[in-house]
């Protein structure tokens, strides 16, 4: 199943990143997204969301409008690490590689 290859493949990177001397910050990559509650509840914990995946073309209008910064996917048959490493190093540098991060899913 692809989102587990999406996650094995982000622990995967975590295991191997270098070590840093900044302090890490919790990123927050949002699969199934809906209007964005898993990504609100991320904000209010101090979290950043920089990912959303969801299909549905409202729900991706709310994600854009409440989530500017991130990178908004529409199909998770078609998300990979590769979209998600090329999308944030664009927006953030490669450095978001060792930044601890959390994925979450709302499966219906």
């Amino acid at each position: 199943m692809k989102t587990r290859y999406i996650a094995a493949t982000l622990v995967k990177s975590r295991t191997h990143a270098k070590a840093s001397n900044r302090t890490k910050e919790m990123i927050h990559i949002d699969l199934f997204s809906g209007i964005g509650g898993f990504a609100l509840a991320a904000h209010w914990a101090g979290w950043r969301t920089l990912v959303t995946c969801e299909i549905d073309n409202f729900c991706r209008r709310v994600l854009r409008y409440h989530f500017p910064e991130a990178y908004h996917h529409n199909d998770i048959h078609t998300l990979t690490y590769e979209t998600i490493d090329v999308e944030l190093s664009k927006r953030y540098g490669t450095l978001w590689r060792n930044e601890d991060i959390v994925l979450t899913g709302g499966f219906p």
